[in-house]
């Protein structure tokens, strides 16, 4: 309802942003109410996990002092992102290239695009540097549980989630994260660790609708359509029976 209402007032500068403050208000006493004692980190393959939990409030925004990590907005490749966990990000860097004809940075050995970060290269650099050190803080702090929440495309292996497992093990106890995969692909990605929750999104067909113009971002944020608030509502369900937040 929050988003019908924001689309209606938005054409409305002076009551949008009243209606904009108020709801800043109500989400920050919801934020330091329920996100407590986890943290979901977004790892690939694209922005879709970051888009889809910071909407329906599974993880607070920036404004709220939330930290951005390293693939939380880039194009990537789940094993590489493992290996790249494994080396501390060591060639995050190496053969950046900066794409004149869409301005943005790529990384093509390491299948990396960053289609939202517009900016000098120092600049970039900074950023990603310290996404990089946050996401090993949080790695290291063992007062939260980590919810590593991905994309894809892509099957995955179970011989790459095993991968993945291992590298998260040597910062974490099992018990301690979870690895959830919305996996987007036609075929079916399985695993049998407990930690790992698979929302099995093969057979959708909303997706496609959605994104038809090429603009998920915009049909999800304003609900723009039936298929979205369906699709939004049937992820919005998977999500919260797996990330325990007290979520009504």
């Amino acid at each position: 309802m929050r988003y019908i209402i924001g689309r209606v007032l938005k054409n409305i500068p002076f009551i949008n942003k009243i209606w904009a403050s108020f709801m800043e208000f109500i989400d920050f006493k919801y934020y330091k109410k329920y996100c407590t004692g986890y943290k979901i980190i977004p790892f690939g393959n694209y922005c879709f996990p970051r888009v889809i939990s910071t909407l329906n409030r599974f993880k607070p925004t920036k404004k709220y002092g939330e930290e951005s990590f390293p693939l939380d907005l880039a194009f990537s490749d789940f094993a590489i992102n493992t290996n790249l966990l494994s080396t501390h990000f060591k060639d995050f860097f190496t053969n950046i290239e900066y794409k004149e004809d869409g301005k943005y940075y790529i990384n093509s050995e390491l299948k990396l695009s960053f289609n939202h970060d517009h900016m000098p290269f120092p600049e970039f650099k900074e950023r990603y540097q310290k996404r990089i050190d946050n996401l090993y803080n949080i790695l290291q702090n063992q007062q939260l549980h980590l919810y590593f929440l991905i994309a894809t495309f892509d099957p995955i292996s179970e011989e790459t989630i095993r991968q993945f497992l291992n590298e998260v093990n040597k910062f974490k106890q099992n018990n301690t994260y979870d690895l959830i995969i919305i996996n987007q692909s036609k075929e079916n990605i399985k695993s049998a660790y407990k930690n790992v929750h698979i929302i099995d999104l093969t057979k959708d067909t909303l997706f496609d609708k959605i994104n038809k113009k090429g603009d998920w971002v915009g049909e999800l944020k304003w609900m723009k359509s039936r298929n979205a608030r369906k699709f939004n509502s049937i992820i919005k369900s998977k999500l919260s029976q797996i990330i325990s937040i007290g979520y009504e």
